[in-house]
């Protein structure tokens, strides 16, 4: 069990200052970090004293804030550490407003977006910015940063094993364009940089997103995962619930059901054979049938004698038209389609957790990471006692403090060590002075485990 004995947040300032370049570093009140889908930016919130800021907020412009949350070491340690300085490092973004309040002693409460911001309000994008055919992913994005003041200074591409063959792909070759003439389209004139980011990703088939100082491009497999894939993906993190190993405070489930399961229909053109392509994902035969039962009011009515009719034809399933700007295969048109799917065809079963701990596997945690849900050992080898599954659930209920929906979720794991498997759709970080530290996540369940 981890034991994190000096939890700290501090966050460091950098800005101009009065026409000056300014760094203050300072102990904060409170602070809270969301982290959320690629789709969105991550925002956080930071509350400081007024008497710790070396400046008057008025003075402020244009700022830059790096948050730091961990264990400080010691009652008089430090959270950044002079040997790693981005160890502890949860946070970098912009701050977009500032908030005074005198109740209580002057504070000053920050609002903080990441380091997307600027490129989803920068718009439209000029014409010396716009993605070539010629380009290669690194190029055309590099290019895009390049083109809104001050992003590049910020924010740099990250190029590792991963990311490099996706970064080294031609954007003609990503679409299947026979010529490395003209320009990638964009979905509107007045597009923003940051759509333009997205555009070129979505040629790649792959999908981008910032952490901290760094924009990041990856498969789609690496957020949301595969069948069959799982033994191969690292776990980030295991909450344990119940018994003297639990690290988790609280763990809710809920699920939607979706009556309308709609596929993929992607279109695109080819302007040097002058012609449509469309591509469906997945296939028909992929799709459930749409079907509902019958609500009944009333008394139940009679069974009616079954007579033979001939077969109705079945319709065929519902699907999203989607246009897809700049691809010319349609190879890669499908496999721009299974990005979509991925996306969308998430599992119904959705999780809250929390733990209070600081622990750095907690701490550490993003969209995108696979982490595991399981019980005690003790807890695991109590229920293995019981006969049924309703004295399971009802046990789960009584010592836990969960739903029954909950319960339910996790006495499957009676016979079973490896636990349920989510993916993190979101994560939310807080830490503050007079309250309780927490780490709550938002999970999604995509695998199914055999074992």
């Amino acid at each position: 069990m981890a034991r994190i004995i000096y939890p700290r947040a501090q966050v460091s300032i950098a800005g101009v200052v009065d026409g000056e370049e300014y760094t203050a570093r300072v102990l904060c009140e409170s602070v809270s970090i969301h982290e959320t889908p690629h789709t969105h930016a991550s925002m956080a919130e930071v509350t400081l004293f007024s008497s710790s800021l070396p400046f008057r907020g008025r003075q402020l412009q244009g700022l830059v804030a790096a948050i730091y949350l961990g264990d400080a070491g010691a009652a008089n340690g430090q959270v950044v550490e002079p040997r790693d300085p981005r160890r502890n490092l949860r946070f970098v973004g912009n701050i977009d407003q500032r908030t005074r309040d005198e109740g209580g002693g002057p504070r000053v409460k920050l609002s903080l977006r990441d380091l997307s911001a600027p490129l989803r309000d920068a718009k439209p994008v000029p014409l010396v910015a716009l993605p070539r055919y010629s380009d290669t992913v690194m190029q055309a994005l590099q290019r895009i940063l390049d083109a809104v003041p001050g992003v590049s200074d910020q924010l740099t591409i990250r190029e590792d094993v991963s990311t490099s063959p996706i970064l080294a792909q031609q954007l003609a070759s990503a679409t299947g364009r026979r010529s490395a003439n003209g320009y990638l389209p964009l979905p509107k004139t007045d597009a923003t940089a940051w759509t333009a980011i997205a555009t070129v990703c979505d040629a790649a088939a792959a999908l981008v997103d910032v952490r901290l100082d760094e924009l990041v491009v990856a498969r789609p497999s690496d957020a949301y995962g595969e069948p069959g894939q799982p033994e191969a993906i690292p776990v980030a993190a295991t909450f344990i619930l119940g018994g003297l190993g639990t690290n988790a405070a609280s763990f809710s489930d809920r699920q939607k059901f979706v009556t309308n399961r709609k596929g993929i229909r992607a279109v695109s053109y080819d302007p040097e054979q002058r012609r449509s392509i469309e591509v469906v994902y997945p296939p028909d035969s992929g799709l459930p049938p749409v079907r509902l039962p019958r609500a009944v009011t009333g008394n139940p009515p009679a069974p009616k004698p079954r007579r033979t009719t001939r077969p109705r034809a079945q319709r065929p399933p519902e699907r999203d038209t989607i246009t897809a700007f700049g691809i010319s295969s349609p190879a890669r048109l499908l496999e721009y389609a299974r990005r979509l799917w991925a996306e969308r065809a998430l599992n119904e079963v959705t999780a809250d957790i929390s733990t209070p701990l600081m622990d750095e596997q907690f701490l550490a945690l993003r969209f995108g990471d696979l982490v595991v849900v399981k019980l005690d050992v003790d807890i695991q080898a109590e229920l293995r006692r019981l006969p049924d599954e309703r004295g399971r659930i009802e046990f789960l209920r009584r010592r836990l403090h969960v739903s029954e929906d909950a319960a339910r979720l996790l006495a499957a794991q009676a016979d079973r060590s490896n636990g349920e498997f989510f993916r993190v759709r979101s994560v939310t970080k807080t830490a503050s002075h007079t309250g309780q530290p927490e780490v709550k996540a938002e999970l999604i369940s995509i695998f199914v485990f055999e074992t």
